[in-house]
């Protein structure tokens, strides 16, 4: 009987055990998830990002795609794996936009502002 007792307490405790690794683990998982929910939000915005920067480049609005671009290359370094394709594109394009700044700004006398937006482009790509 003294058995009996002794297995009914350990099975009692061992359940208990287990519900409580259940529980533990729930909040995780909820964490990753709403995690991955906002890398899936953050992803939609850097597309649409670079949708925008593409559809300014040829009306001339060469600051606005700028800064479009810019917040591309920011977002996609947020969610990290995933989109490289994309922030490759972001930092192709920014880097072409910030030259042509900077030639106009060269071609204005404005050594300074066509410097600054070199030096932009190479804090986004040293190797360019």
């Amino acid at each position: 009987m003294i058995k009996a007792a002794i297995h009914r307490l350990v099975l009692v405790g061992l359940l208990g055990m287990a519900q409580a690794v259940v529980a533990q683990d729930f909040p995780a998982s909820q964490v990753a998830a709403e995690e991955a929910v906002r890398r899936a939000a953050k992803a939609i915005e850097l597309r649409q990002a670079l949708q925008a920067a593409a559809q300014m480049r040829p009306d001339g609005d060469l600051t606005s795609a700028a800064k479009r671009y810019q917040e591309a290359v920011e977002l996609s370094s947020q969610i990290g794996l995933g989109v490289e394709v994309e922030k490759a594109e972001a930092v192709k394009g920014l880097g072409e936009v910030r030259m042509e700044l900077a030639k106009a700004a060269a071609a204005k006398g404005d050594f300074k502002a066509a410097d600054q937006q070199v030096s932009s482009i190479l804090r986004v790509d040293p190797k360019n």
